[in-house]
């Protein structure tokens, strides 16, 4: 735990994030309950003292807090990482997710617009926009964006497990079945039913 060890906000963002994933992975935050603040320090010290302002430490300290369900802290951590860098790709698409979850489609929306002002071919606008047509019940218009990203890769396992889901809403279990088995078959470990 010695915070000197890391100077370069870029190495302490790596470090936690991997902490982070071990640690859920190994179910280690049960029997280490201050973990969770270890690597939340590590974050904070990241874009606090390492490097002020470092957006991709903002952007990882948004993430972790909004994994554990504390949405009011990540919203803070992204807009002050949007005000560093508005167009960061990885601060929108969370932000987007963020929208998504709490039903605000006009918001992810705009999210969407703005990583296409970024990249007119941006994989997490296509993919943003795919979940918000399935949440709103529109599982055929969702499928588009999908294809979309498909075209440009075939194997992307998040936009093959949103399309199975789309299949399935559309009632079509065949299709989704054998979609779920092309994703087992590139990524046995893949967690597709979250998407």
């Amino acid at each position: 735990q010695n915070r000197d060890a890391f100077t370069d906000a870029d190495e302490l963002v790596a470090a936690a994030t991997s902490i982070a994933r071990l640690a859920t992975l190994t179910l280690e935050y049960a029997t280490n309950p201050d973990l969770q603040d270890d690597v939340l320090t590590m974050l904070i010290y990241a874009y606090d003292v390492a490097d002020r302002g470092h957006v991709k430490a903002r952007v990882a300290a948004a993430s972790f807090a909004y994994d554990r369900s504390d949405a009011k802290a990540a919203f803070e951590d992204i807009t002050a990482a949007l005000t560093r860098r508005p167009n960061d790709p990885d601060a929108l698409a969370l932000l987007g997710q963020m929208h998504l979850d709490r039903f605000g489609f006009a918001e992810a929306a705009a999210v969407s617009a703005a990583l296409r002002t970024v990249d007119p071919a941006s994989r997490e606008a296509d993919l943003l926009d795919g979940r918000s047509l399935m949440l709103q019940r529109q599982p055929d218009r969702a499928e588009a964006p999908i294809v979309r990203q498909l075209r440009r890769d075939p194997n992307d396992v998040r936009a093959l497990g949103l399309l199975a889901a789309s299949r399935a809403m559309r009632l079509d279990q065949a299709g989704a079945d054998a979609l779920l088995a092309r994703v087992a078959a590139l990524r046995p470990d893949a967690a597709v039913a979250r998407y």
